[in-house]
């Protein structure tokens, strides 16, 4: 299929291949798209490849005339290309900076929060402790002085009618 430019003709012999060979249209019409982009990037990749050539082949015709000029060309852009690196080296650093700056913002909202559900967590204990723990443990200890003291009433009652009942027998 040829390489169109013209997006609805593409479209149009797409919808009479689909009628001709009873395929679904949209699929077809998503193929010749896909088709399209896959042609247009091969040319893209193969247009790079021919300048690279042309490149090398330049590089290497200023090489065997002009070794020095070459030379000092390849220094300056060696050069150029270390400072680029050092500056987005330099770009990353900031970036790393105001990323720590932000995180430290976050945990600070984050202790804050944590400071604040503490705080509710302690309420609700002291309040459970006051109105429910305190209470219960406070009416168990009265029942178990209370069974204390029935036991104690009953050894003493116990102890004084046993001889009684030993005497009848």
């Amino acid at each position: 299929m040829a390489l169109y430019t013209d997006v609805p003709a593409a479209t149009r012999e797409a919808r009479i291949f689909c009628a001709d060979n009873q395929y679904r249209p949209d699929t077809v019409i998503y193929s010749v798209y896909c088709q399209l982009g896959r042609k247009a990037i091969k040319s893209k990749v193969i247009l790079g490849v021919i300048a690279a050539l042309v490149l090398l082949v330049i590089l290497v015709v200023v090489a065997i005339f002009n070794a020095q000029a070459l030379i000092d060309v390849l220094l300056i852009l060696v050069a150029l290309t270390s400072f680029a690196a050092f500056a987005l080296l330099g770009y990353a650093a900031m970036q790393v900076v105001a990323l720590v700056k932000e995180v430290r913002g976050e945990v600070t909202v984050l202790v804050g929060t944590a400071q604040e559900t503490l705080t509710e967590v302690q309420g609700t204990v002291r309040f459970m402790s006051e109105s429910v723990v305190h209470p219960a443990t406070q009416a168990m200890a009265r029942a178990s002085y209370a069974m204390a003291w029935a036991n104690a009433t009953r050894a003493t009652v116990k102890s004084f009618t046993e001889p009684l009942y030993k005497r009848r027998t």
